[in-house]
């Protein structure tokens, strides 16, 4: 009997418990190769290697997209700025150095924390 099924259901439970999206939340969404070409589009530049992309943990999330860009045919090299190593390495001493903790620091505040908009609104703000 394998445990494969209970470690996917912890990975899925402690990402749920960080990003507050759920199963249901996400059932009826757009399929993995339309939303990817849709993300080609918008990086257009950033796949040229021309625009640098913003991120916090950009290490992290860069790591998944360039790998999912390479398996669905595309070129995954993606140049980026991340304002959590720029954060750690500038502004010594904050408690931990997640994104709302370094938009405190800056007297920012997002309203709508984990969702892609207003996270990618404090990032810019916080560069």
């Amino acid at each position: 009997m394998s445990s494969q099924p209970q470690v996917a259901s912890l990975e899925l439970a402690s990402a749920t418990a960080v990003n507050h999206i759920t199963n249901e939340m996400i059932q009826d969404a757009t399929k993995e190769d339309t939303v990817y070409a849709e993300l080609v589009k918008f990086l257009d530049d950033a796949l040229k290697e021309q625009t640098v992309i913003c991120a916090h943990n950009a290490t992290f999330d860069m790591k998944f997209i360039s790998e999912t860009l390479m398996r669905l045919g595309y070129d995954g090299k993606i140049h980026y700025v991340d304002t959590l190593s720029l954060s750690r390495n500038l502004f010594k001493g904050l408690h931990n150095y997640k994104q709302d903790t370094v938009a405190t620091h800056f007297e920012l505040v997002n309203f709508q924390s984990h969702r892609a908009v207003s996270d990618a609104e404090i990032c810019g703000r916080i560069l």
